[in-house]
């Protein structure tokens, strides 16, 4: 068996977080609840002992983690934002009759992307994901609702374990609501942006 050792659970810390911390895989999590006989929701995010549930952890707590990992040189730049497969308007590309990958940079702004795109709560397997926006296009263009717009993007945005800031703005021309976002990732100088449109009725 492996050997392990043990880090302590950061504020602010999930556990893709910490598969990508120690790991170098945000995707790796599940390794850490086996290793660690977690049960769901796995982390609670409160430092209060009261909030614990059975068979979970709280920010604070100690992590068993392969003892390979903490010795592991860190991973930064692109690497650290990962790698996947790219979508081109929602499908999946191809390149030589094989998937087309993204990583880097560009992973990190498909990814947020998809997150805005896709309703809060709608995939099961993560009910935390996706952004609330879609709870508003039915109201109008009103002032109010940009600024709600803006505030449901940029929360949603914040829940990816690689953003470090995200600035959002929302602005609407007739029945369209461009949300206009500039990102910049952990250990990351520079500034992603991107722009998603909804069609949002004029009341």
């Amino acid at each position: 068996m492996a050997r392990l050792t043990e880090i302590p659970i950061r504020v602010g810390d999930t556990l893709p977080s910490v598969a990508q911390r120690v790991l170098g895989d945000g995707l790796r999590w599940r390794e850490l609840v086996a290793l660690n006989d977690l049960k769901p929701p796995f982390l609670v995010a409160s430092l209060n002992p009261v909030d614990r549930l059975p068979h979970t952890v709280l920010w604070g707590d100690w992590l068993k983690v392969p003892a390979y990992a903490v010795n592991a040189s860190v991973v930064t730049g692109d690497e650290a934002l990962g790698q996947d497969v790219r979508l081109d308007q929602g499908r999946l590309a191809t390149v030589d009759g094989d998937l087309g990958l993204v990583s880097g940079g560009s992973n990190f702004s498909q990814a947020l992307r998809h997150r805005v795109t896709t309703p809060y709560a709608s995939f099961l397997p993560h009910p935390t994901y996706g952004c609330e926006i879609h709870t508003i296009l039915g109201l109008g263009n009103q002032a109010t609702v940009m600024l709600m717009a803006a505030g449901f993007v940029r929360r949603a945005l914040l829940r990816d374990p690689r953003s470090a800031d995200i600035t959002v703005g929302a602005r609407a021309t007739g029945d369209t609501l461009a949300v206009d976002v500039q990102a910049q990732a952990v250990g990351e100088e520079r500034v992603t942006d991107f722009n998603v449109l909804f069609q949002l009725p004029v009341l």
